[in-house]
């Protein structure tokens, strides 16, 4: 407790009786049934995008059926969430590392493949190429920004810090600088500012040219200037399956 209130200091797992109260709720799942629930433990919520790139459609179907998803159209958009959080808890926990930066690679590379038209995206993408791995450092940086301007600097630290790890350069030095300066930790800052010179002195150098010659994007990237257009919505409940399966039931995430 502080200060009269209560706060979640570190992570919450659920009990041994919840856990066998929801794996008997999920008992008689086929594997493919198991891992799409998995995968919307981890990602929720997903959306038609990466449905359609798992071959996941008709499963996610059939569980909405079950009671064990819900599904509803929001800003023109198919989202699946878990029909209880409870659900999640228990998924979740029994998750290994590796599989979970299994699924965050997936993810990210789905939605990174059909294009970032919304601003949140980039926070998903962002948080999954922290748990998975890879990202450009142009996308990383973006990221940071956004969950700057959400006033989440924890999470925009970790995600300059990567981008940083991936080569940004100036932009993700000024940002680190920035957050350190917004947050009252200036003493933490010192040197940066010489750092961010020297980074803007080479990059004036190499010219109009340089971002694009290393794969870097400009802090403030079209996605930040643009308004987002949400895609039409599908005439059905849920869209149609003409689209084929990319990837084989054994490679799905």
């Amino acid at each position: 407790m502080d200060d009269g209130m209560w706060r979640v200091v570190r992570p919450l797992h659920p009990s041994h009786r919840l856990v066998e109260l929801v794996e008997a709720r999920l008992a008689g799942l086929s594997g493919q049934e198991r891992r799409l629930l998995e995968l919307v433990s981890f990602g929720e919520p997903l959306g038609q995008a990466e449905l359609e790139t798992f071959g996941y459609l008709a499963i996610a179907e059939r569980l909405e059926t079950a009671g064990l998803l819900r599904v509803r159209f929001s800003h023109g958009r198919i989202e699946v969430r878990l029909s209880h959080p409870v659900y999640g808890d228990v998924l979740r926990a029994g998750l290994s590392e590796e599989r979970v930066a299994a699924m965050a690679r997936a993810l990210a590379e789905a939605v990174e493949s059909k294009g970032v038209h919304r601003t949140d995206e980039l926070l998903r993408i962002g948080g999954w190429r922290l748990a998975g791995g890879g990202g450009s450092p142009g996308l990383m940086v973006a990221a940071a920004v956004e969950a700057r301007w959400r006033y989440d600097f924890a999470l925009a630290e970790r995600l300059v810090s990567a981008a940083q790890e991936r080569g940004a350069g100036f932009d993700a030095d000024l940002l680190a600088a920035k957050l350190l300066g917004i947050q009252g930790r200036s003493e933490r800052a010192e040197g940066r500012p010489r750092a961010v010179g020297q980074h803007r002195d080479r990059r004036q150098a190499a010219g109009p040219g340089h971002h694009r010659a290393n794969g870097q994007l400009p802090l403030r990237e079209p996605i930040h200037r643009q308004a987002c257009r949400s895609p039409p919505r599908p005439s059905g409940r849920w869209p149609t399956r003409a689209v084929a399966t990319r990837l084989p039931p054994g490679e799905r995430p």
